[in-house]
């Protein structure tokens, strides 16, 4: 077409949309492996009110897991990521003398669950609705902040161990207990997908993400951060990195607390420092804010 030519009017095949890319033969191949061992009908996903006797169970364990090592009599609690409020009400069936438990979403469901089941504990518990920042507890102080299930979950979790610490009294206590932790067998959260484990390490992201669409529908995560709930991936070696670097003193640490069997057997063999990561599923702990004059119990 010359200079003094008008433009060429487009065509339909100048209109088409541009194509996507190919997926290569590994993605193609990643996603029929993928699809094999996930599970073929997917379970609807449970409402929160369907959890309450597993969420009550869980607090059980968690509480029986730090054994002597946690006293709450007479102390202010603080519960961030409270869900349903399991945790609060059994810090307050402990002695509390006041607990907040404080999350983005449930705190409705929370409420409503302390009115049927424990009505006593009305003066003593509260909860709370929260943006994110936490800045809706003003200035209180607690003796002991609890992090139970959640610190997978924290977008920032170095930021949230700074922000969480100014709420610490000194002498308070930080119980810190997770898992699965991101390299452990079902660390990927993908339990109720596969039961093949390390299947998230083994798989590209978004071969897991594809498939997952297939699980949960009303979603449109393209990677484990934006999942509802997110993921952080956080490994232990980052966990303890954190912690260092916190301020807080470390007054109970354990990790592969369990009954069952093949954690003891895997509790054993994460002594051996290559295979530490990829055998550790959980991670209990206590961190202590120093104070002028040292207690003898945690929490003090």
């Amino acid at each position: 077409m010359t200079d003094d030519e008008p433009p060429r009017a487009k065509t339909p095949r100048d209109r088409r949309l541009p194509r996507r890319p190919a997926q290569s033969p590994m993605n193609i191949s990643s996603e029929r492996l993928f699809h094999l061992i996930s599970v073929k009908n997917p379970a609807p996903s449970a409402s929160p009110e369907a959890g309450f006797g597993s969420d009550d169970a869980s607090t059980g364990r968690f509480f029986t897991r730090f054994g002597a090592a946690l006293d709450l009599e007479g102390k202010r609690v603080l519960d961030v990521g409270c869900g349903t409020g399991s945790v609060c009400i059994e810090a307050a069936r402990r002695g509390a003398s006041r607990v907040v438990g404080i999350d983005m979403q449930l705190v409705d469901v929370a409420r409503r669950r302390l009115r049927e089941i424990q009505p006593s504990l009305a003066d003593v518990v509260d909860f709370v609705e929260t943006v994110g920042e936490l800045g809706e507890l003003g200035g209180e102080t607690f003796d002991v902040i609890f992090s139970k299930d959640s610190f997978e979950h924290y977008a920032d979790p170095e930021r949230f161990v700074h922000v969480i610490t100014r709420f610490l009294a000194p002498g308070g206590s930080l119980v810190i207990g997770f898992g699965p932790l991101w390299k452990a067998p079902s660390g990927g959260h993908i339990d109720y997908m596969t039961r093949v484990p390390w299947a998230h390490l083994a798989f590209p992201e978004e071969v897991i993400m594809k498939e997952r669409r297939r699980f949960r529908p009303d979603e449109h995560a393209e990677r484990f951060e934006d999942i509802v709930g997110g993921l952080n991936k956080i490994t232990l070696g980052r966990f303890r990195s954190i912690m260092s670097s916190s301020g807080l003193d470390c007054a109970f640490f354990a990790t592969n607390v369990s009954d069952k069997p093949a954690v003891r057997v895997m509790k054993t063999l994460s002594r051996i420092p290559a295979l530490r990561e990829f055998l550790t599923i959980n991670v209990y702990s206590i961190w202590r804010k120093p104070s002028l004059s040292s207690g003898t119990s945690i929490g003090a």
